[in-house]
């Protein structure tokens, strides 16, 4: 082989390890816009899907709460479960003797 063929060679090789390096960088560059792409996509998604229910309370004699669900139609029938408590911090009330522990007074939801 002749000096030229070797220079030849060498500018080949080097050039061909400055392709691959700019192929990396734009695949990598091209990870993250997929990956901000693919975040949009799923916060879209998401506002899409995120169901719109009107709650009406009537007070009156009796109390009655209306929980109608609006959209969107693409989730179709929805169960909805319904959870009323009363959350009050019962720590500092003193605990009666023969009365329940502070454990089972912290699993009773007080209220009317």
């Amino acid at each position: 082989m002749s000096i030229a063929d070797t220079s030849i060679a060498a500018t080949a090789a080097a050039l061909s390890s400055v392709a691959a390096w700019g192929a990396w960088k734009a695949s990598r560059e091209a990870n993250v816009t997929a990956s901000s792409v693919a975040q949009i996509e799923r916060d879209r998604w998401h506002k899409e899907l995120t169901p719109q229910l009107r709650i009406k309370l009537e007070t009156g004699a009796r109390h009655t709460l209306y929980v109608r669900f609006d959209a969107p139609a693409a989730l179709g029938d929805l169960t909805v479960e319904l959870t009323i408590r009363d959350d009050i911090d019962r720590s500092g009330f003193p605990h009666l003797a023969g009365g329940p522990t502070p454990e089972q007074r912290a699993e009773v939801i007080w209220g009317p």
